[in-house]
C-alpha cells in the first residue's frame, strides 16, 4: 500500500529582512571581538611596562640586602672597638679590614688592607674569602707582615671571575683576616656583572 501522505513542501525562502539582520549582528560581533582583542593587547602592554618599571625595584632590594650586610659589619666593628677600649694601647688587634674600592668587576684589581696593632715583622695573617652570593669560600691566603707598621697591611688582589655576578644581580665578596688569636671581617665588596 502506498503512503497517502502529501509530498513534502520545499523549504520556504528565508524572510527578506533576515539576511540584513544577520549581517548586522555579525558585524556587531566582529566589532566586539576586535574591542576585546584591543583591550587584551592594552593590558598586556600595561603588564609589560609594569614589569619593566618594577625590575629596578627588585635590583634595588638586592643592593639593599648588601647595604644591610654593611650595616651589620659596622655594628660588629663598633662592638669590637667597645670591647677593646677604643684605642687602648698594648693589645693585639686587627682593625678596619676593607676593600678599596668597594665595588668592581671580575678581573679588576682591588687593594685589601687591615690595620694591625701588636703584630711584629714576620707574623702571618690568614685571609679567607667568602662569596655571599654562592656561599663558597676560598682556601686561606697567607700574608706575612713585612714591617712593624701599625698602619697595617695592604696588598693588591684580583677579583675572581667565578663570583656569579650578573648585570641584574651583583655579586658580593667578603674576607676574614685572622692572626695571633684575632679575627676581623671586611665590609662587602660589590661585584658588578
Amino acid at each position: 500500500m502506498a503512503d497517502a501522505s502529501p509530498p513534502a513542501a520545499p523549504p520556504a525562502d528565508p524572510p527578506a529582512d533576515l539576511l540584513p539582520a544577520v549581517q548586522v549582528r555579525l558585524e556587531s560581533f566582529v566589532r566586539k571581538l576586535d574591542l576585546i582583542e584591543r583591550r587584551v593587547t592594552h593590558r598586556e602592554k600595561v603588564l609589560r611596562e609594569a614589569r619593566e618599571a618594577t625590575s629596578p625595584v627588585a635590583a634595588a632590594g638586592e643592593v639593599l640586602a648588601t647595604d644591610v650586610e654593611r650595616l651589620d659589619d659596622l655594628d660588629a666593628r663598633i662592638a669590637r672597638l667597645d670591647r677593646r677600649g677604643f684605642g687602648a694601647k698594648g693589645g693585639v688587634a686587627l682593625d678596619f679590614p676593607r676593600f678599596e674600592p668597594s665595588e668592581g668587576r671580575a678581573g679588576d684589581a682591588v687593594t685589601l688592607s687591615v690595620r694591625v696593632e701588636g703584630f711584629r715583622r714576620g707574623d702571618a695573617l690568614e685571609f679567607t674569602f667568602e662569596n655571599l652570593l654562592t656561599g663558597a669560600t676560598t682556601p686561606a691566603l697567607k700574608v706575612e707582615i713585612a714591617e712593624d707598621d701599625p698602619a697595617g697591611v695592604a696588598f693588591a688582589w684580583k677579583i675572581p671571575a667565578d663570583t656569579g655576578a650578573t648585570a641584574e644581580r651583583p655579586g658580593a665578596l667578603r674576607f676574614t683576616v685572622r692572626g695571633r688569636d684575632c679575627e676581623a671581617r671586611s665590609p662587602v665588596l660589590t661585584v658588578r656583572g
